[in-house]
């Protein structure tokens, strides 16, 4: 494992841990700014944070493939739209061949890719919220309960096989979620409402995966100027939510209020320090973060993502329980094992250990020399 492949490595995990635990920074903080005192609870300021990290992003994406020289050919092939990401053979094959000729973003074929912008944002928002009535641990186990929607959503909708040996290890993922969000029901003053919020943002994200690759193989778009074209419309729905957020919200004493009061919490963020100086670090660290996993991703393997993946789980469970904004659970770790286990035996982790033990080439080797 080269140097890069570690930088990125620790990179990819460093900042995946700091984003949920910024937010959960965020959340606790009690302002004394006004009549009385009160928590941050802006779950639609976070998103725009979030939103504008995942601009910077792009653009930096945009800025590194127009100047080679600042990459690693291995990570500039990784950024390059042609390249497939499905498997090591797709790719071989790829580089071996023509690549495809794909279509820039234009006509009508672009204004769907506002549907999955609205499940984007939609997520991000039903997230935040969660957060606020749920744990680190659980906000970030349930965005790894994705793998089994995905599988069977994918099964569903875009004529993908489950072969035998996924089927126990969907149940696996599927029994682990529901004892994790048990346990944060059983936790929580709001009971189920924290981690249904939770699932609901999954359930989003499942649906944008299925749009985006519906839209990307039917029309051959562009991978970087389709995401380009998605930031734009997420732009725009953002904007939208804020303005009915400005004008519609009236009763700042009602949790609802309170929730969506956008010009009390614009207030809060450039009154105290801790909050815009925390905003900036988020937006940075979800770059960081997207861009890593973007640059990092096809040479990690799936394996190799989904023992980062593990990995930052549980580090931001220990981090959580240290700054007291997360408690230890016995449901709740074996929840977190069994989806830890499913995802695994799903992804085919075990397989590639074995495989590389015998000296035999597996999905987590190097696309690229």
């Amino acid at each position: 494992m080269g140097y890069s492949t570690i930088l990125l490595t620790l990179g990819l995990l460093v900042s995946g841990v700091c984003i949920p635990l910024i937010l959960t920074f965020q959340n606790h903080q009690l302002l004394d700014g006004s009549d009385q005192p009160h928590y941050f609870h802006q779950p639609l300021l976070q998103t725009i944070m979030i939103f504008v990290g995942e601009i910077l992003c792009i653009l930096m994406i945009r800025v590194l493939t127009k100047s080679p020289s600042f990459l690693d050919p291995s990570v500039l092939g990784s950024l390059q739209p042609h390249q497939s990401l499905d498997s090591a053979t797709d790719s071989q094959q790829e580089w071996s061949s023509p690549p495809i000729q794909r279509t820039s973003v234009c006509a009508w074929s672009s204004f769907y890719f506002i549907f999955p912008s609205i499940c984007d944002i939609s997520a991000i928002l039903l997230a935040n919220i969660g957060l606020i009535y749920s744990t680190p641990s659980v906000f970030q186990m349930m965005r790894s309960s994705i793998t089994g929607l995905s599988a069977i959503s994918g099964c569903l909708f875009l004529s993908r096989r489950i072969l035998r040996h996924e089927l126990p290890a969907i149940l696996v993922m599927f029994i682990g979620t529901g004892m994790i969000l048990w346990s944060s029901a059983l936790s929580s003053e709001e009971g189920w409402l924290g981690p249904l919020l939770l699932l609901g943002s999954q359930i989003f994200v499942t649906i944008q995966y299925v749009l985006e690759e519906y839209l990307m193989k039917k029309y051959q778009l562009d991978p970087i100027r389709a995401m380009g074209t998605e930031a734009v419309f997420g732009g725009l729905l953002v904007a939208l939510g804020v303005l009915l957020a400005s004008l519609l919200v009236h009763d700042p004493e009602s949790t609802v209020g309170q929730i969506l009061d956008i010009k009390a919490g614009y207030a809060d963020l450039i009154q105290h320090p801790a909050l815009w100086q925390s905003a900036i670090a988020l937006s940075l660290i979800v770059a960081t973060f997207n861009f890593f996993g973007l640059a990092f991703g096809p040479s990690m393997g799936i394996s190799g993502g989904s023992s980062v993946d593990m990995t930052r789980i549980a580090l931001i469970w220990i981090v959580a329980i240290h700054f007291g904004w997360d408690n230890f659970s016995w449901l709740e770790l074996v929840g977190f094992v069994m989806l830890g286990l499913g995802v695994f035996v799903f992804n085919g982790v075990f397989s590639s250990v074995l495989k590389r033990q015998r000296g035999e080439p597996s999905e987590t080797s190097p696309l690229l020399a």
